[in-house]
Parts: structure tokens; C-alpha cells; sequence
């Protein structure tokens, strides 16, 4: 018996962005203005992907995506600042007016360019400013592998 899998395509505008967004189901609140994607959840906005179990976005009334939040097992590569990085946390959120990516949880993170690895906590990816900032916690200090050249 094969098993029949539904995607469903989905273009949402922010800020000047498409998103696309594949899923194996979809749910939509009218009135709170909410939408669920879960089973093999794939966004992409611009050279940006998250890979995720299950994203839920949060849309304005004129139907623009104010923010997404992903959960589960999170794989992602974003661009910033003219360097790609791919890597895996447990939880996402992306603030689309302040284009703002939010990493946390068990963050893994590698820059393709140079392969230069971070891990940490916490990781922020501001976009519109074209910043990076990585945090730890008192108990789990934040980790860098870095290659220089002597």
C-alpha cells in the first residue's frame, strides 16, 4: 500500500520576502490568524531553509507574517552578511519586521565559507543589521572552533 503524502505550498509575503513553505498538513485560525505546518516542514525565504517538525506563523491582519516559531528537530541555513551557515537547534523563532533569527537550544553552527564551528545556547542572526551574537549559560560556556592561519 503506498502511502499518499499531502503537500501543500504556501506563499506568504513579509516585508519584501516570499516564503515558501512545504508540509505534510496545514491548519489555518481565521480569527487568531495563525497558521500550522507539521510533517517534514520545509521554509524558504530567500538562500535561507529551515528544515523542522512543526513551524506555527503569526500573520497581521493584512495576512503578513509577523513571526514563526519552529520546535523540534531544526536544521537550518541562513544567510548573513554575505556568509552562509548551516547547522541544528532545538527551537527557532524569526521575527520577520525586525528580521531577526533566534536560535536556542542545543545550538550547532558551522560557516560554510570557512568552516568555523559555534556552539552554544543561544544564537542571534540580525539580519537587517547584519550581526551575529552567541551566547552560552553559566553552566554550558559557548564553544568555538576556530582555524587561524600562522
Amino acid at each position: 500500500m503506498i502511502k499518499k503524502v499531502l503537500f501543500i505550498f504556501i506563499f506568504l509575503y513579509s516585508y519584501g520576502y516570499e516564503f515558501k513553505i512545504e508540509s505534510k498538513n496545514f491548519e489555518f485560525d481565521n480569527k487568531k490568524l495563525i497558521s500550522v505546518f507539521e510533517g517534514d516542514v520545509n521554509v524558504t525565504r530567500g538562500k535561507d531553509n529551515i528544515l523542522t517538525d512543526k513551524a506555527v506563523l503569526y500573520l497581521s491582519k493584512k495576512r503578513k507574517l509577523q513571526k514563526m516559531v519552529a520546535n523540534g528537530d531544526i536544521k537550518f541555513k541562513i544567510s548573513n552578511d554575505g556568509s552562509i551557515y548551516v547547522g541544528q537547534s532545538d527551537n527557532l523563532s524569526y521575527n520577520a519586521i525586525k528580521q531577526l533569527f533566534i536560535l536556542s537550544g542545543n545550538v550547532h553552527i558551522k560557516r560554510v565559507d570557512d568552516n568555523q564551528t559555534i556552539s552554544a545556547n543561544k544564537v542571534i542572526f540580525d539580519k537587517k543589521n547584519g550581526t551575529l551574537k552567541v551566547m552560552g549559560t553559566e553552566n554550558k560556556p559557548l564553544k568555538f572552533i576556530l582555524k587561524v592561519d600562522e
